[in-house]
């Protein structure tokens, strides 16, 4: 299967997608990953990972100004005019479908431990 890669500096997909081989486990994640009924009947295992309005934004604010070339002013803009009023409309409410809650403050391999206990590893 291949995925799309998108250039968000360019604000283009790139002209060569990433190739993804098939496994016995398969992670979806993103935005959107619990909002389709469809698409959580598929899951085994619904997670979602929740952190402070604060960290969220600080976290975009060292991303998109290093890895996306943007300025801390529009970044600032988009976040409070666009990206924090569709998570509290679209996404937040996706929690409600999630399986397992984990706490986005958390290192990584901190949270990786109940989805392996949930999974019996």
């Amino acid at each position: 299967m291949d995925k799309p890669v998108y250039l968000f500096p360019e604000h283009v997909r790139a002209p060569m997608p990433q190739r993804v081989e098939p496994a016995p486990w398969i992670i979806a994640e993103g935005l959107y990953a619990l909002y389709w009924e469809e698409v959580r009947r598929l899951c085994h295992t619904r997670i979602f990972v929740e952190a402070p309005d604060a960290l969220c934004l600080d976290r975009r604010l060292a991303r998109d100004t290093v890895e996306r070339g943007r300025s801390r002013e529009s970044i600032l803009e988009q976040y409070h005019h666009q990206v924090r009023p569709m998570c509290e409309q679209h996404l937040l409410p996706t929690r409600a479908f999630a399986d397992l809650v984990l706490d986005g403050t958390q290192l990584v391999e901190t949270m990786a431990n109940p989805l392996l206990s949930r999974l019996g590893h």
